[in-house]
């Protein structure tokens, strides 16, 4: 008889195993097309594996919507396997010394509300003695 593994166990497994999900659907219109890339990770603190969309297909617009960068760990995975650090500037966290142009707008919605906020930051308030 195999001994029985606990869902834990198997989470930790799958988290440290697989590092991205990529589903591919046939839209109709449209044909096959990858329409999410998600990140998969294990969180050590909740003990469960933790799930980060990169990216997905947005079926009206007919557009991919990125919506987070790789995380640092996974580029660095990239790095060893022989991707150029150029070419992971744009698409993971953590590569600075590799920044895009200043003036070049983000694809990320994370970098976009990031944006927002800040300008949001920036504006001065107007404050009553000042009427």
């Amino acid at each position: 008889m195999m001994p029985s593994l606990g869902i834990d166990v198997v989470e930790r497994i799958i988290g440290a195993a697989v590092d991205y999900i990529l589903i591919q659907d046939a839209i109709p219109g449209i044909g096959r097309r990858i329409t999410s890339i998600t990140e998969v990770d294990y969180d050590y603190e909740k003990q469960r594996v933790a799930l980060k969309t990169i990216c997905r297909f947005d079926v009206p617009t007919k557009q991919f919507v990125f919506e987070n960068r790789l995380a640092k760990i996974k580029a660095d995975k990239m790095l060893r396997k022989g991707i150029k650090p150029e070419e992971l500037s744009k698409w993971a966290e953590g590569f600075s010394e590799y920044a895009l142009d200043p003036n070049e707008e983000s694809l990320f919605e994370c970098d976009k509300k990031k944006a927002k906020e800040q300008t949001k930051a920036k504006k001065p308030q107007i404050e009553d003695d000042d009427m």
